[in-house]
């Protein structure tokens, strides 16, 4: 993805959290689309802190 349409991305996606009262934005440097993949530790963590 293009540096400039992941920024546009990135901004869409913080905003959309900041939507909603319980709403967090939450980057995983090492993950890319397959989140499950690539960073399935960071992903289950910030499951957990939902529940």
């Amino acid at each position: 993805m293009p540096r400039q349409v992941r920024g546009h991305a990135t901004a869409s996606h913080l905003y959309r959290a900041q939507q909603s009262p319980r709403g967090r934005h939450v980057v995983i440097p090492e993950a890319d689309h397959m989140t499950p993949v690539t960073a399935p530790t960071a992903l289950a963590d910030e499951i957990v802190r939902m529940l």
